[in-house]
């Protein structure tokens, strides 16, 4: 049967701009990753923590309504004042001037301290022991682990409502992102991002790509907007969603004034995690043709960096301290102490940057220097992306 009419032909379709075009990497990559059964599975069970933390926001609430936290604050602070004024009775007696007269043989002054610890070290260790043994407090410590604890410490103990809200909201928020939604963007980016460039390269499929229209720009956008979007769906949407319901169940619009903009803090935190991950990802499938080989370098980069600042940091802790001085879990390593070790793990690098981001995290050089870290991994991935794209198009 004769074949007529073969040739180029005039394009009837609307054409699409410039800066439109990587869309339709993306569209058709979404396409391709939502196939994969295990990708559908992951990204169900990477929403069912926020079940979790959704309740304990509500379970905040409530106790806070009914001032169960304050209350419990202030009996903390009162059997602290009082072990204080016992140790000082025993210690010696005050002249009528208000001058402490230690009494002779007793040991060192209160003012000194319990084994060289101040008036105010002493208060923060009995007051953190008993917040260990009350349930709800207890509770809040052992949710955050020791990332944020100081914070949300000194929040508690100022017992002003306001900075409470603000601090434990925050700190809640952050450790959803970090933690559960971290292990989980860490599996599926793991998992989606490896064959990415890798297979275009194996199957010369970029030479389809760069045959039309399409800059290596926006090449390297659509294939990064849809690692960007997945990570987005399993930590920015249900951290959104969580955010509303806890102001859903609130008694009362008053955690709404007090945290109007976490909803744009979340959107900028989630930012900081995926694009820079997700460039690294892009530039480990960029370097080989076999995808199984950029698996494995993201695992090993994830996993030896995390595992490593473990064992630093806690050598460096316990190198730090004094025969009399004990472990106080609330206190981070500062650079002079080791901390700067903390840059050989990425997650760790990220959750510095991500706490500023939040607004809980302090504004010191250990925090400028993790966005700094992340600015040039981010920098330099893309470089590599570029040069790989530039020399299998050349070559």
């Amino acid at each position: 049967m004769p074949i007529h009419d073969v040739g180029y032909r005039r394009w009837q379709g609307a054409a699409s701009g410039f800066g439109s075009r990587w869309s339709t990497i993306t569209n058709k990559g979404f396409e391709i990753v939502f196939r994969s059964q295990w990708v559908r599975r992951m990204m169900f069970l990477a929403w069912l923590p926020a079940v979790y933390f959704g309740a304990g926001l509500f379970f905040f609430e409530r106790t806070f309504e009914n001032r169960q936290l304050l209350n419990a604050v202030a009996e903390l602070n009162n059997a602290v004042d009082a072990a204080e004024e016992t140790a000082r009775t025993a210690q010696g007696i005050y002249d009528d001037d208000g001058r402490f007269i230690p009494t002779q043989n007793r040991g060192p002054q209160v003012e000194e301290g319990y084994r060289g610890f101040s008036t105010a070290q002493k208060r923060r260790e009995a007051t953190l022991r008993m917040i260990g043994r009350t349930p709800m407090l207890g509770g809040i410590f052992a949710l955050l682990g020791t990332s944020g604890s100081e914070e949300v410490f000194d929040a508690i103990i100022s017992q002003d409502e306001m900075r409470i809200r603000r601090v434990i909201w925050s700190w809640f928020i952050l450790k959803f992102l970090t933690t559960p939604q971290g292990f989980a963007l860490l599996l599926l980016v793991g998992w989606v991002a490896p064959p990415m460039i890798a297979k275009d390269l194996r199957t010369k499929a970029f030479l389809l790509y760069f045959s039309r229209p399409l800059s290596k720009f926006s090449y390297i956008l659509g294939k990064l907007m849809i690692l960007v979007v997945l990570c987005s769906v399993i930590t920015t949407l249900p951290a959104l969603i969580l955010y509303g319901c806890g102001i859903g169940l609130s008694p009362d619009l008053t955690p709404l004034l007090v945290t109007w903009d976490l909803p744009l803090r979340i959107l900028f935190v989630g930012l900081i995690h995926s694009v820079p991950a997700c460039l690294l990802a892009l530039m480990l499938s960029s370097i080989t043709t076999e995808s199984r080989y950029a698996m494995f370098g993201w695992y090993a980069i994830w996993t030896l960096g995390f595992v490593t600042w473990r064992i630093l940091s806690t050598a460096f802790a316990s190198s730090s301290l004094g025969p009399e001085r004990e472990f106080d879990p609330l206190m981070p390593l500062g650079l002079e102490d080791g901390g700067g070790w903390v840059y050989v793990s990425l997650y760790d690098t990220i959750s510095l940057a991500q706490s500023l981001a939040m607004g809980v995290g302090e504004f010191n050089l250990q925090s400028q220097l993790a966005v700094l870290c992340l600015t040039v991994i981010s920098l330099f991935s893309f470089a590599v992306i570029w040069r790989q794209l530039s020399r299998a198009t050349l070559g």
